[in-house]
């Protein structure tokens, strides 16, 4: 399971017997298990048989990577989000429903 490129359906399909899957840790919300996902993969990172080397996860947890830039811009709170003072209209909240 997941999302590499590299673990397509049929590569697992014929490694089956020699795959294994192994749960390392449980984490109550998908933006912990994120951050666990990066705490594992940095511990093999070095490793030649780790595939899988993306790190930059985002706090929204979208999968995206994002610029350094994007992500200090999405954390800005109060008057300095782009947001401030304003709300959507409702047919703008009706779309995002």
């Amino acid at each position: 399971m997941g999302s590499s490129s590299e673990w397509t359906k049929d590569y697992i399909k014929s490694n089956k017997g020699i795959l294994k899957k192994e749960i390392l840790q449980i984490y109550p919300t998908r933006k912990l298990a994120n951050g666990g996902e990066v705490y594992f993969l940095k511990a093999v990172e070095n490793n030649a048989l780790c595939v899988n080397k993306y790190f930059g996860y985002t706090p929204d947890c979208s999968g995206i990577k994002q610029t350094e830039e994007w992500i200090n811009k999405r954390k800005r709170c109060g008057k300095d989000n782009g947001m401030y003072g304003k709300s959507h209209s409702e047919e703008t909240k009706e779309l995002m429903r």
